[in-house]
């Protein structure tokens, strides 16, 4: 029946969804169903409120006509019955009264079964379910729904769900068969703190605590923070109509990481995205106003959801089947300059050739010492050279390359000596000196 590890669709598929701007191929493609043919087989629906898929791509439609629930394997467009008995209505825990709402988790399926005024849960592999909310008549009291058109199922097995007619949002823990309210229960009206009519709901991504809801008699989506006393406007809201600042019954919302809003305007046959802060929509799929069976257009839009691929699923219900509208492309036209750069670095060393002369005289005089001193005084030039690599990138892609030539001139020394031998001579002039002597008697 269903995979162990389905993904919560709603959570973790959503926060991957595109943005307003992006480009979407408008033209759908049928996924479950045959355009315009109801029936009971396994590649027909009757009447399809919603649409889940899990992390697989297989899909999950509340085939409500037909009381079951069909699950589509992944490029497959036969269906098998993992939920409910083909054309049986009933109240027992295998049947349903009208499957209106689905949610997928983790090995775990959510129906809001609308006439039994219940939730039901199918785990894998069973054949019926447990009542996990309502299940106890029609009625007001904390223990009891009044009509669910919308579930959202978070990571700790809390179950919210709206109650169309008692005009409230409630919450029922895994350990309670007692809800509590959440958002409104002020009676029908279009106050801040009222709702008329609410359906689809959903748990902000990025913020547990932050609830959307399609208010879809007010025409509008209300944003609430859970416990809050009032709500505020997020989208629509200015009465019935087509413009791309009016909706017209929504009847399912979801948001993603960027608090982006995809909503199911119904009687508009349109899936419209409004931005965060946004006061008018984008239109993402069908035509606005206008019903059709063409693959351009919608007849009644439900349910919607997102794939882990980014493509978004419409359970198109008057025209009894699932469209996929592909992921989207973000149109973005990218020019991209090149500029390539080329900086040469030349570097000149200058060698300065000092040559010294040593010169040495030597100077021959009688006692006579003559002292040469030479100085010699070297001077070097040392020569700086600035390189300044100026590069310039442009856009994308800037390549620089720098050539450097070193031009090297070897610097020589030259030492010239001269010697001069000095020589000192000395003259030296001896007296010589001649006595004679003379004896007398």
């Amino acid at each position: 029946m269903f995979r162990t590890l389905l993904d919560i669709i709603r959570t973790s598929i959503i926060a991957t969804a595109c943005t307003p701007g992006s480009s979407w191929n408008a033209t759908g493609l049928t996924v479950a169903g045959t355009t315009s043919i109801s029936g009971s087989n396994s590649t027909l629906l009757s009447y399809t409120n919603d649409v889940g898929v899990d992390i697989y791509l297989n899909l999950y439609v509340a085939d409500a006509n037909n009381q079951r629930i069909q699950r589509f394997a992944s490029g497959s467009t036969t269906g098998q019955t993992v939920g409910g008995v083909v054309g049986t209505i009933g109240s027992t825990s295998n049947l349903f009264n009208y499957p209106r709402a689905i949610f997928v988790s983790t090995s775990t399926l959510f129906v809001s079964d609308l006439y039994n005024y219940r939730i039901q849960r199918y785990t894998y592999n069973a054949s019926s379910a447990v009542t996990v909310a309502g299940g106890n008549g029609l009625g007001s009291g904390l223990n009891q729904i009044n009509i669910c058109h919308g579930i959202y199922v978070d990571v700790n097995g809390t179950v919210y769900f709206s109650d169309y007619s008692n005009n409230r949002v409630m919450k029922e823990l895994n350990t309670s068969s007692t809800g509590v309210v959440i958002a409104g229960n002020n009676g029908a009206g279009n106050a801040s703190n009222q709702f008329n009519g609410p359906m689809g709901i959903y748990i902000d991504v990025n913020n547990g605590s932050i609830l959307y809801v399609a208010d879809s008699a007010n025409h509008r989506i209300q944003k609430w923070t859970i416990g809050g006393t009032t709500g505020m406007t997020v989208a629509g809201g200015n009465s019935a109509g087509s413009a791309l600042n009016q909706l017209n019954t929504p009847r399912a919302v979801i948001s993603d990481s960027s608090y982006n809003l995809y909503i199911s305007d119904t009687n508009n046959h349109r899936i419209v995205v409004w931005a965060s802060g946004a006061t008018v929509g984008t239109l993402l799929a069908g035509t606005s106003g206008t019903a059709g069976s063409t693959s351009t257009t919608l007849n009644y839009p439900n349910g919607i959801t997102f794939d882990t691929n980014k493509h978004l699923y419409v359970a198109d219900s008057n025209n009894f089947r699932v469209q996929k509208f592909m992921t989207c492309t973000v149109a973005t036209t990218t020019t991209t300059t090149t500029t390539t750069t080329t900086t040469t670095t030349t570097t000149a060393t200058t060698t300065t050739t000092a040559t010294t002369t040593t010169t040495t005289t030597t100077t021959t005089t009688a006692t006579t010492t003559t002292t040469v001193t030479t100085t010699t005084t070297t001077t070097t030039a040392t020569t700086t050279t600035t390189t300044t690599t100026k590069t310039t990138t442009t856009t994308t892609t800037t390549t620089t390359t720098t050539t450097t030539t070193t031009a090297t001139t070897s610097t020589t020394t030259t030492t010239k000596t001269t010697s001069t031998t000095t020589t000192t001579k000395t003259t030296t002039t001896t007296s010589r000196t001649t006595t004679t002597s003379k004896r007398v008697n």
